[in-house]
């Protein structure tokens, strides 16, 4: 947890993280100071309402134990069929998106997942033995691959 502090807000939780937004200025050495002492890292933390601007605060990531026990087992990893991280599925279905930081138990752990291919938006297509790598402007194909299918 982040501890209280007469410049931070209140404690807000997320899936996966804890932050207090900063309250004020605080100098370089201090903000350092800060992260030594507590594992936090000073951050973009929230964006305000209704002028989108940067909310800045000291953030931790949750424990992987944790988000376990509230979800389950991890079950796999998900990607983007061009290589985006989607983030981390657990038994009951929730998937959420973990930063391990400098965690390397954790890192292990996570890497250790099999990993799922997510293929929403990409091309139906096949050229030569495998999937098209594109993504269709309209309906399951892309041009190309509707030209070919069309022959």
């Amino acid at each position: 947890m982040i501890p209280k502090h007469e410049d931070l807000g209140d404690l807000v939780t997320t899936p996966t993280t804890w932050h207090r937004r900063v309250h004020g200025w605080w100098t370089d050495e201090d903000k350092f100071a800060f992260e030594e002492t507590h594992g936090v890292a000073f951050r973009v933390v929230d964006r305000d309402n209704w002028s989108t601007a940067a909310l800045w605060g000291f953030e931790k990531s949750r424990p992987l134990e944790s988000l376990i026990e509230e979800n389950g087992e991890m079950t796999h990893r998900e990607e983007t069929w061009k290589g985006r991280d989607l983030g981390i599925t657990f038994a009951n279905g929730v998937s959420l998106h973990y930063n391990t930081w400098d965690d390397e138990e954790e890192s292990r752990l996570i890497d250790a997942l099999p990993v799922e291919v997510c293929n929403v938006g990409r091309c139906e297509g096949i050229i030569k033995g495998n999937r098209c790598e594109t993504k269709p402007r309209t309906g399951d194909f892309c041009s190309p691959c509707k030209k070919r299918n069309s022959k």
